[in-house]
C-alpha cells in the first residue's frame, strides 16, 4: 500500500527489498492467503543478517488498553539450518524501536500459511502516535511472505473453534466446539437457533 513505508536496517551485497506479489517465488507455486497481493522479502537472495523493516501508517491508540498485531506468515520446510525470521516491533517516534516478543522463524515441518498474533508491550497502548514495524531478517533461506495484517485492540473474549453440529433427531442436535485458549476463560457460551443463515 502507498501509505506503508520501508527502511533497510542492515544492508547486504544484494539489497534487501520488499515487493507485493501475487504468488511465491522461493518456494514457488503458493498463492496469497487472501486478496490479490502479499508482501515478499527477498531473503533467498540476501546474505545472512540483511534486515529491512516494513512500517504501516501511524496509529492512535489512546482509546486502547492493549494492542494486538495479527497476520498470516508463510512457513517453509526448506533450509531448516537457515531460518529467516520476522520480528514485530513498535515505536512512538519512528526512530527508536522496541521488540514485541521473540523473532518468529520461517521454518516449519508443516509448510503453508500460519496465523500469528503478537501482543505489543504495554507502552504501545494509550499513545497518540504509534508505529508498528515488521522487521524481516535474512538467514539466506527461502523468501519470506506476509499477508492479512490486522492491528487491533487485544480482545478479552475469543470465539470457540472447530464448531460442529450433529442432528440427533428431528427436534434436537448436539453441538461441539474447542474452547478458546487465548483471553479470559469463558464463563458461558451463547448460541442462536435460526431457520436461516443470518
Amino acid at each position: 500500500p502507498s501509505c506503508w513505508g520501508q527502511a533497510i536496517v542492515a544492508p547486504s551485497s544484494t539489497a534487501p527489498a520488499l515487493t507485493f506479489e501475487t504468488s511465491t517465488v522461493h518456494p514457488s507455486g503458493f498463492s496469497t492467503y487472501e486478496g490479490t497481493r502479499m508482501v515478499r522479502f527477498n531473503s533467498w537472495s540476501c546474505q545472512d543478517g540483511a534486515k529491512i523493516r516494513l512500517i504501516p501508517m501511524a496509529l492512535n491508540t489512546t482509546a486502547n488498553t492493549s494492542v494486538d498485531v495479527d497476520f498470516k506468515w508463510f512457513e517453509s520446510i526448506n533450509y531448516p539450518g537457515d531460518p529467516n525470521s520476522i520480528q514485530i516491533q513498535y515505536s512512538t517516534d519512528g526512530t527508536n524501536w522496541i521488540n514485541a516478543g521473540s523473532p518468529i522463524s520461517q521454518y516449519n515441518v508443516v509448510q503453508g500459511w500460519k496465523h500469528k498474533t503478537v501482543t505489543l508491550p504495554a507502552g504501545a497502548a494509550g499513545q497518540s502516535l504509534v508505529f508498528v514495524g515488521f522487521l524481516f531478517q535474512s538467514d539466506y533461506g527461502d523468501d519470506c511472505y506476509l499477508d492479512a495484517v490486522r492491528i487491533r485492540e487485544t480482545p478479552t473474549c475469543y470465539p470457540p473453534t472447530n464448531i460442529s453440529a450433529t442432528l440427533t433427531s428431528s427436534t434436537s442436535a448436539t453441538l461441539n466446539w474447542t474452547a478458546p485458549t487465548l483471553g479470559n476463560t469463558p464463563a458461558n457460551y451463547e448460541y442462536t437457533l435460526s431457520t436461516s443463515s443470518t
